[in-house]
């Protein structure tokens, strides 16, 4: 089955095989951070966080960089990095004022975002290595996790919506971490987001033209500056042909001084939206119905001038119903990016086919040796379909 409308951890590993266990938390509450990125700058080499803020990086002999949106970032020499098990951010927001809004136009700010794009962001061919998950769960209960090392090629990193995806991205599958999907039969658990619907979410010129073309007013909630950044909160109605959509309520974008855009976050709440398709695998017709999707994407400036994306992080909420039963779907799917340079596309042999989700180009398996922390939800359900 497909979901239509949508807005539509790990790193590569060297030569070397020490590795340490950190965890990341908030100075004022303590709570783990996720989404934290945790790199040797000198290397463009990193990690991320996970939901704990629990985090397995290889030991390099060079400083390490702590950095999130959200908080100061810290950085731990190598002498250092083997005395210490833990790494506390201080938010930022301590070191922010928020500003009164009089006359701040945000559809400004973003054509000249756009009119600038390239500026900003990479033009060239690059590829990026990447993890990737996938987090399914349907009536609250998980039925498929995948995670995997891949390598993401495009020719550039703003989304051209006339080509086809596949003359502009291509990915290859380098190593599985997880892989495993269920026995339960239920027909909610096969869901999945077609990748020429996802995979152009992951360029931010996508969100900047459906703000534009979309969004006829927005509404500034809350503005918040220092010398180095703004954070604009917002909310706007989204219409189609005159027709209302959806709404964003308290979505985010962070702009640095220069007028890029260094985060965003949108939160949309979809307006009555289903639709009906037919299941070939069960033989059934269903009705889905999209409640809620919350998308994020970070960037990480690269040779102290442009900026590349850093993660991708997407939540869609909804129900399936089918044959007199109601099932709820929350799919989550993160990009993680951990090394990025210019290079030739992938070869032939080695592209994953983007006619098919992820999950189906990937067999069931289990790395021992992992890459990347889960969260004790996800490592129970590995464990205990693995050892079946």
């Amino acid at each position: 089955m497909k979901f239509f409308f949508y807005l539509a951890f790990a790193f590569h590993l060297g030569i070397f095989s020490q590795t340490k266990d950190l965890v990341v938390l908030n100075s004022e509450t303590s709570e783990g951070l996720d989404l934290v990125n945790v790199f040797y700058p000198k290397l463009n080499e990193g990690s991320i966080t996970n939901a704990s803020g629990k985090v397995r990086i290889e030991l390099r002999k060079d400083s390490l960089t702590f950095s999130h949106i959200n908080y100061s970032s810290s950085r731990v020499s190598y002498e250092n990095l083997s005395t210490i098990d833990t790494i506390y951010l201080v938010p930022k927001e301590n070191t922010l004022s928020e500003v009164i809004v009089t006359n701040f136009d945000l559809k400004k700010k973003l054509r000249t975002t756009f009119e600038n794009y390239s500026k900003y962001y990479p033009t060239l061919a690059i590829t990026n290595e990447s993890t990737y998950k996938e987090v399914y769960r349907t009536n609250n209960k998980l039925a498929r996790l995948i995670q995997v090392q891949l390598k993401w090629w495009h020719k550039d990193y703003k989304y051209n919506f006339k080509k086809n995806l596949n003359k502009q991205s291509e990915f290859s599958l380098v190593e599985i971490d997880y892989s495993k999907i269920s026995n339960d039969s239920t027909l909610s658990k096969a869901g999945f987001i077609e990748n020429k619907s996802l995979v152009p979410t992951f360029h931010l010129n996508y969100y900047i033209l459906y703000l534009l073309d979309y969004c006829n007013e927005i509404y500034i909630d809350k503005l918040i500056k220092n010398e180095n950044s703004t954070k604009v909160i917002f909310t706007s109605d989204v219409f189609d042909n005159n027709e209302k959509i959806a709404s964003l309520n308290k979505s985010e974008l962070i702009f640095d001084e220069k007028g890029a855009i260094i985060y965003l976050k949108f939160i949309l709440d979809y307006n009555n939206f289903s639709y009906e398709e037919y299941s070939e695998r069960k033989r059934t017709k269903y009705t889905g119905q999209t409640q809620r999707q919350i998308m994020e994407l970070n960037f990480k400036q690269i040779n102290n001038s442009i900026y590349n994306l850093s993660s991708y992080k997407s939540q869609l909420l909804g129900t399936i119903s089918y044959s007199g039963n109601t099932d709820s779907f929350d799919i989550r799917q993160e990009l993680f990016i951990t090394k990025s340079y210019k290079s030739k596309s992938i070869k032939n042999s080695e592209i994953i086919d983007l006619e098919k989700p992820f999950y189906e180009n990937i067999t069931s398996y289990k790395n021992l040796e992992n890459k990347i922390l889960l969260t004790s939800e996800e490592l129970e359900f590995i464990n205990d379909s693995i050892n079946k």
